[in-house]
């Protein structure tokens, strides 16, 4: 999946560290942000529990987002499929 991470004033952030964590098995996984301040570590391994995605960046930290996977014989599915994680000022 694809998550963005911006400022409060909607600039983009690069570098910043986003964590998704499977609410049921407590299992995460890591990513950083490219120049885009953007990252798509977060990926179907961690479904098909609900998963809580976060960034940081220095002391800033953004309010935390639930991610649904649906899940089918072949492919697992995102909802939502992309995030905007704005960190706090």
């Amino acid at each position: 999946m694809r998550v963005e991470v911006v400022t409060a004033e909607g600039a983009r952030v690069r570098g910043a560290t986003v964590t998704a964590t499977n609410l049921t098995s407590n299992v995460s996984i890591t990513g950083v942000t490219d120049e885009f301040g953007v990252t798509t570590a977060i990926n179907e391994s961690l479904a098909p529990s609900p998963v809580r995605v976060v960034a940081n960046a220095g002391s800033k930290v953004s309010s935390a987002q639930r991610v649904e996977w649906t899940c089918d014989t072949c492919n697992c599915v995102p909802e939502p499929g992309t995030l905007q994680l704005e960190l706090n000022p």
